[in-house]
């Protein structure tokens, strides 16, 4: 039997293969151009809402600080109500 590697999957791992392949000036580098949108939900946590792939495929790899850049602040509002929310804004 053999299984099929799921889209997001795939894309996680060609992230981390880019990765891997980077030398450490270079993540610097590259960590220093990319920031990861995220939105404050209940409990102040944040949610990533863009390169998810990527922020994965950094979590996986061990790489525990990224930049971020808070695009709403939505940590006043019940769980239910955020999920609302993010539903609409899409």
């Amino acid at each position: 039997m053999t299984l099929r590697m799921h889209h997001v999957d795939r894309e996680v791992e060609a992230k981390r293969a880019a990765w891997d392949a980077m030398k450490k000036p270079a993540r610097k580098q590259f960590l220093d151009g990319h920031v990861v949108p995220v939105v404050l939900g209940p409990g102040e946590r944040r949610f990533v809402v863009d390169h998810h792939h990527l922020a994965r495929a950094l979590a996986d790899d061990g790489q525990d600080t990224v930049l971020v850049g808070q695009l709403a602040d939505f940590s006043v509002l019940s769980k239910p109500e955020f999920w609302f929310v993010m539903q609409h804004r899409r």
